[in-house]
C-alpha cells in the first residue's frame, strides 16, 4: 500500500501581504497563484489544502480547485502559534472530519512564490527514497558567516576562516517555506522535523525571493519587493503555466 502525501498551504489573512490588498499581487499573477499553481503541478500529491483564518482567502483558493474544508481557528493565527500548531490542526480535523489519515505532510508557504519546475517532487522523492522522516530545501553558499556571542561579540560560525572559497564548506541557508516534508507522526509530537532529516541544496537565484516579514523581498522592503516584481515575468517563462 503506497503511503499517503498531502500538501498543507498556510496563509494567514492578518500578514503583511494582506493588510492593503485582500489579494495580493505580484509581478502580472496573484501572489498566492504561484504557490497553487506549483502544488497542483505536483504528481506526487495526493491532496493539495489551504489552511487559512480569512474567509476570502479561501474564496480565492477555491477557484483553483484548490481543498479549503474549513477556516482555521483565529488562535492559530496569533503570534505564538508556530507552523507545526497549523500542520497538526489540518491533519487532525481531516481524521476527525473526513476519515482521512496522511503518512506524509508537505508544506509550502506562499511567501515563497518562485519554485522551480519539479521542486516538489523532486522534495518527496528524496525523503522516500533516502529513507528519512523529513527534508526541507535550503539554499547552497559559500561564504563566510558570523553570529554574535551572548557578550555582542562577533564570532566567525564554521572554521574555514581566511580560506580560498572553492575550498570553504557550503552553508545552507533554511527554506523551509518553499518546501519541507515531514512524517504526519513528527506532527503528532509537535516537531516539524524528526530525528533524521534530509536537506536538499539549490543554487538558483530564484530561490532566495521571499516575502515574509522581514525578509528581503517583503512588502515592507519597496527595492527588495520590486526585484521581486522584475523576476516575476523572467520567471513566468521558465514554466508553463495556465491559469
Amino acid at each position: 500500500m503506497s503511503e499517503r502525501i498531502i500538501a498543507i498551504i498556510p496563509i494567514r489573512g492578518s500578514d503583511d501581504e494582506f493588510k492593503e490588498d485582500p489579494i495580493p499581487m505580484l509581478g502580472e499573477r496573484p501572489l498566492v497563484e504561484y504557490t497553487l499553481l506549483a502544488a497542483k503541478e505536483a504528481r506526487l500529491l495526493d491532496r493539495v489544502i489551504v489552511s487559512t483564518d480569512s474567509e476570502a482567502i479561501a474564496e480565492f483558493c477555491r477557484r483553483y480547485d484548490i481543498e479549503v474544508p474549513f477556516i482555521r481557528p483565529s488562535s492559530l493565527s496569533e503570534p505564538k502559534a508556530t507552523v507545526t500548531d497549523v500542520l497538526l490542526h489540518c491533519i487532525e480535523w481531516l481524521e476527525t472530519n473526513d476519515s482521512y489519515h496522511t503518512d506524509w505532510v508537505v508544506k509550502l508557504e506562499i511567501t515563497h512564490p518562485f519554485r522551480l519546475e519539479g521542486i516538489i517532487d523532486t522534495l518527496i522523492k528524496t525523503a522516500l527514497t533516502q529513507k528519512v522522516d523529513s527534508a526541507f530545501l535550503a539554499y547552497e553558499e559559500i561564504r563566510s558567516y558570523w553570529t554574535l556571542d551572548q557578550e555582542g561579540t562577533p564570532c566567525l560560525v564554521g572554521e574555514e576562516g581566511d580560506l580560498p572559497r572553492k575550498t570553504r564548506r557550503p552553508f545552507y541557508r533554511d527554506l523551509s517555506g518553499m518546501g519541507a516534508i515531514t512524517r504526519a507522526a513528527n506532527l503528532k509530537v509537535r516537531r516539524l522535523y524528526g530525528t533524521n532529516t534530509g536537506l536538499i541544496p539549490i543554487r538558483d537565484l530564484f530561490a532566495i525571493v521571499d516575502t515574509h516579514e522581514g525578509a528581503p523581498s517583503s512588502y515592507r522592503d519597496k527595492v527588495g519587493f520590486r526585484l521581486a516584481e522584475l523576476l516575476a515575468p523572467e520567471f513566468k517563462k521558465t514554466v508553463a503555466w495556465k491559469s
